[in-house]
């Protein structure tokens, strides 16, 4: 049978993309566009997500253009730029700890177009010796780089950054350059992608560093191989494959080098093996001039076709929709492509993306359907503490969950750094499992009662945090009276103590249930009460003058008492009569709830139904046999109180299910 403990934890559980459209409908290059009559100026709408995170704003990143103009994203990730008209036009976007995505743009004068594009968090950073070299892994995708003796000109420590990429999932959204490439001869080509990284080297004043020329020898990466991509002709290990870098200065990905697969020097897959000369982007992909085609319409979400949506193939061109909100792009011959549309909607994104496997080269144009969906419009936090004691030993949790959206329906936000903290000390939260957006821990370390605690999240773990939010810590309350095993009238006053009253700004609201068991042994929910004072008068016969529940007086038979005591707005209580339901969480796009709750250990007492109470109030028993005797009644007591915990437990859950109806209900009314 589980315990309260672990029923309320439980209960408590319960409780993008690079995309630039700046070309023609129909086949074109990704790094032109249709340029327009010079003079004038453009303008840029655009969106920047954390790639393969559904949509999960970037805020704070600067986007610079090579016009000189330059701006930042706000908290919904959202910037607006003013460029030339009629001219090629490189955007650069940046953020610490992040990624480099670039993209050129070519506008006609007045034109305003939508664009959407994706960063990456950095991956691992460490210092590395110049004058020994080193190596250095990102732990999260397993890319690899060692370096030389000298390979910048620097002394001492440099910081490295490497940054893996799979960009057989939503994260080749995070690639530059629209993976369009120049061969040795000069041809224009298309990458087929297997494995990407990033490779940048700082000093200790910031400035990006260049692959020292005078080297001894280049630096040695390990690209590994995705696991979709494993056992399939061409990926095993002694099979060659070609390596580009991708030059930020135009935008290409060139200067091929030979690569060859083998064991992975991290855990022993097949990873790309190269030498490199220069620091940028990397990546294993063959070069193709076999092309296909991808076609398709774009629509609203009620199937009304829509024109002039941006839409780009990756690895493929980019255009915009027809007046019949149909597209066709030329993308990579036999290679798995993303379609991605977005637009801008007054101050609205919407988005939407595919992937097909095209045909080979002269086969048929595969076809791509899209619906554009609204992105979400901020981060939605549900986040509580608990102090939880069902047998005298309190257990202190935290839990915190993050979605993209509603809080009930969004995208769960993976990979955050969540942090709790009081007095200058902070304990950081680890997500329950990768990509639930559930956030726990449990008796790591002991809440403080009516201590003020602040939440801090960083959405993108890159070390600016996005959000915050403070709440008081609810003691745990002390029933003094009844005392346990005490025998009380039907009507009668119950006390608690909280051991975080007298702290400036603690204001707790309680929750009491009152659980009774008949002669038979029938349960049956007494009573339950909010209030905000530390007694209340049971059986008095008076309904609950917040959750209209009757207090009538008690019957004769056994009873369970649990008071419960909360700070904040109690987690999704909006419209709870009682209970304060503003949020409480802000910064980035955020609306959400922090708030903290205690259980006491049930106090077990007995009611004789009548208007009196006996005179001790506690039934007394002399010498060893009326110990003894005390002991088998005690035990009794304990075993009929086994289906009480189940009912308090299901009052709890009832309780919570009338605060998120009574929300649901208060939205629909406004």
């Amino acid at each position: 049978m589980p315990s309260l403990r672990q029923k309320f934890a439980s209960l408590a559980l319960c409780a993008f993309a690079l995309a630039a459209s700046l070309t023609v409908t129909g086949c074109g290059s990704k790094s032109g566009g249709v340029a327009g009559p010079t003079g004038g100026t453009a303008t840029i709408n655009g969106f920047i997500s954390l790639a393969g995170t559904g949509d999960v704003p970037v805020a704070g990143a600067t986007v610079t253009s090579t016009s000189g103009a330059s701006t930042t994203t706000n908290a919904g990730g959202q910037f607006t730029l003013v460029v030339p008209a009629g001219q090629d036009v490189r955007l650069d976007v940046t953020k610490a700890n992040h990624t480099l995505n670039q993209l050129h743009v070519t506008l006609a004068s007045g034109e305003r177009r939508a664009v959407a594009v994706g960063l990456l968090a950095a991956g691992n950073i460490a210092p590395v010796v110049v004058a020994s070299g080193g190596s250095l892994t990102d732990l999260s995708s397993n890319a690899k780089i060692t370096f030389p003796p000298g390979f910048v000109n620097a002394s001492g420590p440099v910081s490295v950054t490497i940054t893996g990429l799979d960009p057989t999932t939503d994260q080749i959204q995070a690639l530059p350059g629209g993976l369009q490439a120049v061969d040795g001869t000069g041809a224009t080509k298309y990458l087929k992608p297997v494995s990407f990284a990033e490779y940048t080297v700082k000093d200790a004043a910031g400035n990006v560093l260049p692959y020292n020329p005078s080297a001894g020898a280049g630096a040695n990466i390990e690209l590994p191989i995705p696991a979709s991509l494993r056992g399939q002709p061409g990926y095993a290990n002694g099979d060659p494959i070609e390596c580009y870098v991708y030059d930020p200065a135009d935008g290409k990905w060139k200067t091929p080098v030979p690569g060859v697969i083998g064991p992975s020097s991290v855990d022993g897959q097949p990873a790309i093996k190269a030498t490199i000369f220069h620091l940028s982007w990397y990546g294993g992909a063959p070069a193709t001039t076999d092309v296909s085609c991808v076609q398709g319409t774009v629509r609203d979400s009620l199937g009304n076709p829509l024109p002039g949506v941006s839409v780009e193939a990756f690895q493929g061109s980019r255009g915009t929709t027809d007046a019949s909100g149909n597209f066709e792009l030329q993308a990579a011959a036999n290679s798995s492509v993303r379609v991605v549309a977005s637009r801008l909607v007054g101050s609205v994104f919407q988005t939407a993306s595919d992937t097909v496997q095209t045909a080979g080269p002269g086969g048929p144009c595969l076809s791509s359907s899209l619906v554009l969906r609204t992105r979400p419009a901020s981060y939605s936090v549900n986040a509580q503490l608990a102090d939880l004691d069902d047998s005298g030993s309190p257990v202190s949790s935290v839990f915190v969950q993050l979605r993209l959206g509603d809080e009930v329906t969004g995208t769960p936000v993976s990979g955050a750094l969540v942090q709790v903290g009081t007095g200058g000390t902070w304990h950081t939260i680890a997500e329950a499992a990768p990509g639930t957006g559930y956030y726990y821990s449990a008796g790591d370390f002991t809440l403080t009662p009516g201590a003020l605690y602040t939440l801090r999240i960083d959405y993108g773990d890159n070390g600016s945090f996005d959000a915050t939010g403070q709440v008081h810590m609810a003691g745990i309350p002390a029933v003094t009276t009844p005392a346990q095993s005490s025998v009380q009238p039907r009507t009668f006053t119950a006390v608690w103590d909280d051991p975080g009253t007298g702290e400036p700004g603690y204001a707790p609201t309680y929750v009491g249930f009152n659980n009774h068991s008949d002669a038979q042994g029938n349960l049956t929910m007494h009573t339950m009460f909010l209030t905000a004072a530390s007694s209340r008068v049971l059986g008095s016969g008076v309904t609950d003058p917040l959750l209209g529940i009757p207090n009538p007086p008690l019957t004769a038979g056994l009873y369970e008492l649990m008071i419960s005591s909360s700070a904040g707005p109690y987690g999704l209580s909006s419209g709870t009569p009682g209970i304060p339901s503003a949020s409480n969480v802000s910064g980035s796009g955020t609306v959400g709830y922090f708030y903290s709750h205690s259980i006491t250990p049930e106090v077990l007492y007995s009611s004789n139904g009548s208007a009196t109470r006996p005179a001790t109030g506690v039934v007394a028993r002399a010498g060893a046999a009326g110990r003894a005797r005390e002991a088998r009644e005690r035990a009794v007591l304990l075993d009929r109180s086994l289906p009480l915990r189940i009912s308090r437990v299901r009052t709890l859950e009832l309780y919570e299910q009338y605060r998120r109806n009574h929300r649901t209900a208060a939205r629909a009314a406004r």
